[in-house]
Formats: structure tokens, C-alpha cells, sequence
């Protein structure tokens, strides 16, 4: 009478297994969330698009862009406490006349997916370099206006840095300083996917570590 051998794995070989399974997922979530950025950076983009396109349509119909909160309370300080800072370039475009037909929310900001008392921090920066009804020194609009510069919008970006851990938007621009010594809190991909700075995108083009550049017309 013979007995036949049961044939199973052997601890070594489950080891060997289990070992090339943790090398592939290694190797493959870096690569899914990787993915993950460049698919969101790709969404700001092409909101930021739709938002020049609309800032743009108002800016003709209007002679000047939508003002930003402080310049809309100076003209409008009876409206201050129905005034959410950064709703108020959106509500300009969409009533009355509807430039774009909803508020366009930051993927990468880091209120997205609360209910917080910050709900405008779910959405784009907007500022204006419009200095009708403004307290800031007309010195700082005309500097950044001669470059050419009437509004910007931007993402928080890949790191979620809001705007109280950098420096002012008009420093960046180059109100202050000159705009090429204030171009590292600018999103550059060339650094790296995760690159630390905002996705800027200006009248004139989308800001980026070289300058600005008008690459997303």
C-alpha cells in the first residue's frame, strides 16, 4: 500500500509570494496617487479656463473686472455683513447675468469636503488689481498694472497652503518685489508633482516658475 504525498505551498514559498505582492503595491499606489495630482492639477486648469473665459466676458461688458471683497465693501458698505469674502467675484458673475453658471470648487483645497464655518475656502482665490473703491495704496496697483496684471485666481495646490502661509498675491505678482523674487510660492510641476505653491492664472496667462505664460488661452 502506498501512500501519496499531499501537496500544499511551503512556508517559504508563501513568504516569497507575500513579498512580491508588498513589492507591487509599493510600486503601484505611489504611481495611483500620483495619478490622483496630476488629474486634479488638470481640473484647476481647465476650471481656471472657464474662469478667465467669464471674468474675461465681464471685464468687456463692464470696463473692468469683478471687484474683490474690500474694493466691493468700499463701495457697498451697507452690504457688509451679507458679504462673504470670496463669494463675491462669483455672485458678480452670476447675477444678474450668468457668466458662469455656478461656483467652481478648489480640488485641492483642504475645506472641500467639510461643513465649515470657511465654506468660501472651498472655492478659488479671486483678486482683482482694479483700484476703484480700494484702500490699498494706489502705489501697489499701478506697479502691478504696469506689468499688465488686471486680476488673478488660484488653487491652494497640491500642498493645500492657504494664503495665511504665504506671502500677499500682489507679492507674487510683483507689486512689491520683483516678480522673479517671488516665483518659488508658485506651482511649478518641473519640481515635482507635489510641488509646494498655488496654480495661478492671471489675465495674461498662467503663472508659472518661468514667468507667466499665456499657455492656457
Amino acid at each position: 500500500m502506498t501512500t501519496r504525498g499531499i501537496r500544499a505551498f511551503t512556508l517559504i514559498e508563501l513568504l516569497i509570494v507575500v513579498a512580491i505582492i508588498a513589492i507591487l503595491a509599493a510600486i503601484a499606489v505611489p504611481n495611483f496617487l500620483e495619478a490622483q495630482v496630476r488629474s486634479k492639477i488638470a481640473r484647476v486648469r481647465n476650471d481656471h479656463r472657464t474662469l478667465a473665459t467669464a471674468l474675461e466676458s465681464y471685464t468687456v461688458d463692464n470696463n473692468r473686472p469683478p471687484l474683490s471683497f474690500w474694493p466691493y465693501y468700499n463701495l457697498h458698505p451697507q452690504d457688509r455683513v451679507a458679504l462673504d469674502w470670496r463669494h463675491i467675484c462669483y455672485k458678480q458673475l452670476t447675477t444678474p447675468i450668468s457668466y458662469i453658471t455656478s461656483f467652481l470648487a478648489d480640488p485641492f483645497s483642504p475645506y472641500k469636503n467639510q461643513q465649515d464655518p470657511r465654506e468660501e475656502s472651498k472655492y478659488y482665490y479671486y483678486v482683482d488689481f482694479y483700484p476703484e473703491g480700494n484702500a490699498y495704496p494706489a502705489n501697489v496697483y499701478q506697479d502691478i498694472q504696469s506689468k499688465a496684471f488686471k486680476w488673478a485666481v488660484y488653487s491652494v495646490g497640491p500642498q493645500s497652503l492657504e494664503s495665511n502661509n504665504m506671502p500677499w498675491v500682489e507679492d507674487i505678482l510683483g507689486a512689491l518685489v520683483p516678480i522673479e523674487a517671488s516665483l518659488g510660492n508658485v506651482y511649478d510641476s518641473t519640481n515635482g508633482t507635489k510641488s509646494a505653491g498655488k496654480i495661478f492664472r492671471t489675465n495674461k496667462g498662467e503663472l508659472t516658475g518661468d514667468g507667466v505664460k499665456s499657455c492656457y488661452p
